[in-house]
C-alpha cells in the first residue's frame, strides 16, 4: 500500500531548511486553518510561519509509516478495531450467501456492540488490563502450582477457570488465583470501602458482576476519548457526570431485569433513560462519579490536570469584579487503540425490519414498543444501539403514535434502511494513490496530526507561540482551540479511510432512527450525513439500470453545481459539457487544484474521477449509481411560503415559477438586495458611517449567516458575534447594534412572517409556564417536548498527582420548566417536524408505487438518488406540499392542543377562525397561580399571541368581505375560513417541481 508522501514526510529527512518561505508547504495550512489574519496584515505571515515551523518540530513525535498500514493487524495483534477489520478484509470476495453475511454481520455486532463481562475480555483485553491490574502487582497460581507475576488476569462470571496471560506472554488456565494478601485492585473494592458512598449506595452495587465496574469504565472512556467526534481532552465535570449516570442508569435496569424481564426488553430497547428522577440526594452528591474518578486516577489512566484551558471561558462577573473561570480537564492514559470505538459500523445484511414487540394485538403507542436495526438481541450492557429515538432525555422529548400510524412509520423507516450502498473504489483508489497531492492542497489534512496527543504538545506549542511575540490580536487561545479542531478533523478523517477500506467490495446497510421532531438519522459515520469526504466514498448499490440518454445529463448537472452554483441547469450542463476535454486530459496535480475551488470539493472530485472512467469505458454502469443530491430551496422559508400562502416568498424560494423566468431563485440574493435598500434608503443610518460601511461590504454568505438561523431562532447576541467575525473591519462595542438593523429589517419586510414566528413561540412559552409540555402533531405522530431547567452544584474531588482538592461544577436537572428556552426553541422544532413530514411523506409516495424501484435516502431537507431516477423526485417533494393541506387547520390545531386541557382534540373546531375573545378565553383560563400576581408579563404575552394570530388570519384568508361585515359571528367564521380553503387551493395549484429540489 502506498505510503502518505505528504508535505512533512518529505521533511522528515530534511537536514536544513530553507528560511525563505516555500508556497507548497503552506498551501494547506492557508486552505484548513480558520483563523488568519487578512491579506497584507504582518501578522498573516507570522501566523504561518508559526504553524508551518511548530508542524515541524512536532512532526517526529508522530510515526512516520502510512495510516493505512494500520488497517489491518499484524500476525499477532489482538487489537479491538483490527478484529474487525481483519475479519471484513478474510471474507472479502468470497461471494457470501445471505445465512453467512448474517453471521458475519453478528460477528461484527459482538465485536463491537456487545458490552458485558464476557465480551470484554474477549475483545477489549488490554484495557481490562489496565483497569484491574495498572499499578500493582498481582500474584496467580497457575495450574503447575508455581506462583507468578500475571501480566493479566480476568475471571469470568459462572466460569471456575480463568485465562491468564503471564509474564512471558503464553495464555495459560489457572487452576485458582489470588492477589498480594489484603489487597485487591477492583473498583467495586474501591467503592465499597469509599466513605463517601451511602450505604443504600453500597447495597445497589450488589446486582453487579466481580468486573462489572470495570466494564461500564471502559465504555465512559470509550464514548469520551475514542468515539470519532470525541474530543483527547475533556472536562472532569463532564467525565464524572457521565461516570455517575452510567452506572445509576445500569444499576437501575438490572433491577428492573430481574423483576419485569420482558417490560425492560422493551424499555431498553427505546434507550429510555431509567435513572432515578434526580430528586435525591445520592444523585446530587455524584458520588459514584466522583470516586470513580478518583479510582482511575489512582490507578494512572487518567490524568487531571489544566491544559486546555487557555481562557475556554469567557470572564464572569463576580461580587462586582471579573475573574476567568479555571476548568480541571482530563486527559486518558489508556491507547486509543485499546478501547473500543463507540459508534455503530454499517451492517453487510439487511436490518431486522422496525416492527412492534407487543403482544396479543396491543398497538405501539410509542418508539419504546418498536424493536429493529441491528441483529444482536438485548444483553445487560449500557450501550443503547435498539434506540429508534435519538433524544437524550427520553422522558421529557418523545414521539407518540395515532391509532395504528405505527405500521406506516415502520414501513417508511424499512423503505430507508433497506437500500444496499457500497464504497465508492474508483475514488478510494484515486485518494490512495493521489494523498500527498490533496494534503497539499488542503483538502485532506496530514496524518500525522490525528495522532497528537494534546498533553504531549502542550508545552511546545506554547513556547512556541511566545517565541513569535505576536500582536494581542493573535491570541494563544485562538491557536490553541484551531489546533485541537485539526487533531480532531484528522482522526476522523483516517478512520473514514479506514473504514472505507475495510467495507469496499461489500453491500451495506444503514440503519435508520429518529428524533424527537421525527427526522430521520443513520448509524455509523460513513453515510450522507456526514461531510464532504464520507459522502464523497459512499455510492448505491445498483446493479441494473436503464439506459437512458438523460443519465449522462443528469450527472453533468450534478457534477456542476458540486462545483458552483449556476442560474439554471440548463447553463450547468453546458458548462460541464465545455469542461470535460479538460477534466479527461489534465493531469491530476491541476484537477485537485480545481478541485480546491469547488462548493464540495471532495464531492467534484470524485464525480470527476468517476466520469472519466466513464468516459473511457463508456460503461453508464460507471456512473448510474453515483448519487446525486436534490436540496429543497432554503427549506424554511419554503414552509414560510406555505404557512403564510405568500406567492411572492414562494417565487423567491421556487415552490412557484415566476412566469416566464426559469432562472433558479435564490432568496438570500433577494435579501442582500433588500436589506441594502433597507439601510440605505433609511434616514435612520444616513450619518452612521459604520452601518453604511456594513452595508457596503454585505455578501451574499454573509447575509444568508443572519437570515437562515434567524429564522430557527439565532439570538442577537449570537448575530453580533457572527458580524464581527464576517467583516475584517472592527465593529467594537457596537456589534450588537449593528445585528439589531438586521432584526428591524426583519420586522418591517417580513412583519407577517415574523408574526408568525412569535406566535408559536409565545404559545410555547405559555404551555410551559402552565406546567404543560409543548405539542406538534402531524399524520403520523406527534412530537412531545418538555424542556426542564438545570442547577449547579459543587463537589470535591482529591488529585493523587497534586495531593489537593479539585472543584469541580456539574449541572442537575430539575422538575421546573425551563420557559425561556421553551421560547427560543419552539419554532424551530415546529419547523423541524414539518420538514420531517415532507421527508416521510416523500418515501410514503414511493411506497404507494412498488412498481417504481427508485433507490433513495434523506438528509433533512435533501433527497439523494441516481441519475436515471432524479426527475422523480420533484414531482413527489410537490405532492408532499399538497398532502399538508390548509395551513391554517395546522396552526388552529397547535393553539388548541397547547392552550386547552392535555389530550384536547376536536377536528371540526380546527376548521375554522377563532375568534380573539375565544383564543383570549382560552389563554386567560389557564393562568398558572404565580402569574396572577404577574398580569402585566401575562397580559403582554396574550396581546402578543392575539394580535399576531389575527394578523395571520389576515395573511391567510385575505382581508374581511364589506359584505359579511354584519352577518353571525359563526357566518362570518365559517366564510373566512372559506375563504382561506380557495386561498390554498390557488397556492396548491401554482405549486411547481421545476426548481423546488436543486442539485
Amino acid at each position: 500500500m502506498p505510503k502518505i508522501q505528504g508535505l512533512y514526510l518529505q521533511l522528515k529527512n530534511s537536514h536544513t531548511m530553507n528560511q525563505k518561505k516555500d508556497s507548497q508547504e503552506t498551501t494547506w495550512i492557508t486552505r484548513t486553518h480558520e483563523f488568519l489574519p487578512p491579506i497584507g496584515s504582518d501578522d498573516r505571515e507570522k501566523v504561518i510561519g508559526f504553524w508551518s515551523d511548530f508542524y515541524k518540530t512536532v512532526f517526529e513525535l508522530s510515526e512516520s509509516t502510512s495510516s493505512y498500514q494500520d488497517c489491518f493487524p499484524t500476525k499477532n495483534d489482538s487489537i479491538y478495531k483490527q478484529i474487525v477489520f481483519k475479519r471484513l478484509e478474510q471474507c472479502r470476495g468470497s461471494h457470501l450467501s445471505d445465512e453467512q453475511l448474517r453471521n458475519l454481520q453478528l460477528f461484527i455486532e459482538d465485536s463491537t456492540l456487545e458490552f458485558d463481562e464476557k465480551s470484554m475480555y474477549k475483545t477489549v483485553p488490554n484495557a481490562v488490563k489496565m483497569m484491574i491490574l495498572r499499578g500493582e502487582e498481582s500474584v496467580v497460581d497457575d495450574s503447575s502450582g508455581k506462583r507468578k507475576k500475571a501480566g493479566f488476569q480476568s475471571v469470568k462470571k459462572g466460569c471456575e477457570e480463568s485465562v491468564v496471560d503471564d509474564s512471558s506472554g503464553k495464555r495459560k488456565k489457572a487452576g485458582f488465583q489470588s492477589v498480594k494478601k489484603g489487597y485487591d485492585s477492583s473498583a467495586m473494592t474501591y467503592l465499597l470501602k469509599s466513605s463517601k458512598l451511602t450505604a443504600e449506595e453500597k447495597d445497589s452495587l450488589n446486582v453487579f458482576g466481580q468486573h462489572t465496574l470495570e466494564v461500564l469504565l471502559i465504555h465512559v472512556l470509550s464514548v469520551l476519548f475514542n468515539s470519532v467526534e470525541s474530543d483527547s481532552v475533556i472536562r472532569l465535570s463532564t467525565l464524572i457526570d457521565r461516570l455517575d449516570t452510567t452506572v445509576r442508569s445500569q444499576i437501575q435496569l438490572l433491577k428492573n431485569r430481574k423483576s419485569r424481564y420482558e417490560q425492560s426488553i422493551s424499555t431498553a430497547k427505546a434507550g429510555v433513560d431509567i435513572a432515578p428522577k434526580p430528586n435525591g440526594s445520592p444523585k446530587n452528591t455524584f458520588h459514584f462519579g466522583n470516586e470513580l474518578a478518583s479510582f482511575l486516577e489512582r490507578k494512572d489512566l487518567i490524568e487531571i490536570s489544566i491544559i486546555g484551558n487557555i481562557e475556554d471561558e469567557p470572564n464572569r462577573k463576580k461580587n462586582g469584579s471579573f475573574y476567568l473561570a479555571k476548568h480541571q480537564y482530563v486527559h486518558c492514559k489508556i491507547p486509543a487503540s485499546d478501547l473500543p470505538i463507540r459508534f455503530s459500523l454499517p451492517m453487510v445484511c439487511k436490518p431486522e425490519d422496525w416492527q412492534s414487540i407487543l403482544q396479543d394485538n396491543q398497538k405501539p403507542k410509542y418508539l419504546s414498543d418498536l424493536r429493529g436495526g441491528y441483529l444482536s438481541s438485548l444483553t445487560a450492557d449500557v450501550d443503547e444501539r435498539y434506540r429508534l429515538l435519538s433524544s437524550k432525555n427520553l422522558d421529557n422529548f418523545y414521539l407518540e403514535f395515532h391509532d395504528d400510524n405505527s405500521t406506516e412509520l415502520c414501513d417508511i423507516m424499512n423503505k430507508l434502511q433497506s437500500q444496499p450502498f457500497k464504497v465508492n473504489s474508483s475514488f478510494l483508489s484515486y485518494i490512495r494513490q493521489n494523498e500527498s497531492l490533496l494534503v497539499e492542497q488542503g483538502l485532506i489534512l496530514p496524518s500525522f496530526l490525528s495522532k497528537l496527543q494534546i498533553k504531549d504538545i502542550y508545552e511546545k506549542f506554547k513556547k512556541k507561540y511566545y517565541s513569535y511575540h505576536f500582536s494581542k490580536s493573535v491570541r494563544l487561545a485562538t491557536l490553541f482551540k484551531e489546533l485541537m479542531k485539526l487533531i480532531q478533523r484528522a482522526g476522523y478523517e483516517q478512520y473514514i479511510l479506514k473504514l472505507a477500506i475495510a467495507y469496499e467490495g461489500y453491500h451495506f446497510y444503514l440503519p435508520a432512527f429518529l428524533d424527537f421532531r421525527g427526522r430521520i438519522y443513520r448509524s455509523g459515520i460513513l453515510h450522507f450525513h456526514e461531510r464532504d469526504l464520507a459522502r464523497s466514498l459512499v455510492i448505491f448499490a445498483k446493479e441494473d439500470s436503464q439506459v437512458s440518454s438523460s443519465i449522462p445529463i443528469s450527472f453533468y448537472c450534478a457534477a456542476s453545481h458540486l462545483y458552483r452554483s449556476f442560474d439554471n441547469n440548463d447553463d450547468a450542463v453546458e458548462w460541464f459539457e465545455e469542461a470535460k476535454g479538460t477534466f479527461e486530459e489534465a493531469p491530476n496535480d491541476l484537477l485537485i487544484k480545481f478541485a480546491c475551488d469547488a462548493k464540495k470539493p471532495l464531492q467534484f472530485l470524485s464525480c470527476v474521477v468517476v466520469f472519466k472512467e466513464y468516459s473511457t469505458t463508456q460503461d453508464l454502469q460507471a456512473i448510474t449509481s453515483y448519487p446525486i443530491t436534490q436540496d429543497a430551496s432554503a427549506s424554511a422559508y419554503q414552509l414560510m411560503s406555505y404557512f403564510l400562502l405568500d406567492k411572492d416568498l414562494a417565487k423567491n424560494t421556487n415552490l412557484i415559477q415566476r412566469p416566464g423566468d426559469s432562472n433558479i431563485q435564490d432568496i438570500y440574493s433577494y435579501l442582500l438586495k433588500e436589506v441594502q435598500v433597507y439601510i440605505n434608503d433609511n434616514d435612520k443610518y444616513k450619518n452612521d458611517s459604520l452601518i453604511l460601511t456594513v452595508s457596503d461590504n454585505l455578501t451574499r454568505k454573509i447575509v444568508k449567516g443572519i437570515f437562515m438561523p434567524m429564522i430557527y431562532g439565532k439570538t442577537l447576541m449570537s448575530t453580533g458575534i457572527f458580524l464581527q467575525e464576517s467583516f475584517s473591519f472592527d465593529l467594537g462595542k457596537r456589534q450588537n447594534a449593528v445585528a439589531q438593523v438586521f432584526y428591524d429589517f426583519f420586522k418591517v419586510k417580513y412583519s407577517r412572517l415574523n408574526c408568525l414566528m412569535n406566535m408559536i413561540q409565545n404559545i410555547g412559552w405559555f404551555s410551559s409556564e402552565r406546567g404543560n409540555p409543548v405539542c406538534y402533531k402531524v399524520p403520523l405522530f406527534t412530537t412531545i417536548q418538555d424542556y426542564r431547567k438545570s442547577s449547579e452544584t459543587h463537589i470535591w474531588v482529591y488529585s493523587k498527582s497534586t495531593h489537593s482538592r479539585k472543584k469541580v461544577t456539574l449541572s442537575i436537572p430539575s422538575e421546573e420548566r425551563d420557559s425561556r428556552k421553551t421560547l427560543s426553541s419552539t419554532f424551530v422544532n415546529f419547523i423541524h417536524q414539518k420538514d420531517a413530514c415532507l421527508a416521510m411523506n416523500v418515501v410514503k409516495f414511493l411506497l404507494s408505487d412498488p412498481s417504481i424501484p427508485i433507490p433513495i435516502y434523506t438528509v433533512h431537507d435533501n433527497f439523494i438518488t441516481i441519475a436515471d431516477c432524479c426527475f422523480s423526485l420533484p414531482l413527489l417533494y410537490i405532492s408532499a406540499y399538497k398532502e399538508l393541506g390548509p395551513p391554517l387547520l395546522t396552526i388552529n390545531e397547535f393553539i388548541y392542543m397547547n392552550c386547552s386541557k392535555p389530550g384536547y382534540h376536536d377536528p371540526e373546531k380546527f376548521k375554522r377562525v377563532i375568534p380573539s375573545r375565544e383564543l383570549e378565553s382560552l389563554l386567560n383560563n389557564c393562568i398558572p397561580t404565580e402569574f396572577r400576581n404577574k398580569k402585566n408579563l401575562w397580559n403582554k404575552k396574550k396581546t402578543i399571541i392575539v394580535n399576531s394570530y389575527n394578523t395571520y388570519v389576515n395573511a391567510v384568508c385575505g382581508p374581511i368581505d364589506s359584505d359579511t361585515t354584519n352577518a353571525p359571528v359563526a357566518t362570518l367564521l365559517a366564510t373566512r375560513y372559506e375563504a382561506h380553503e380557495r386561498k390554498w387551493e390557488s397556492f396548491k395549484k401554482e405549486l411547481s417541481d421545476r426548481n423546488c429540489l436543486q442539485y
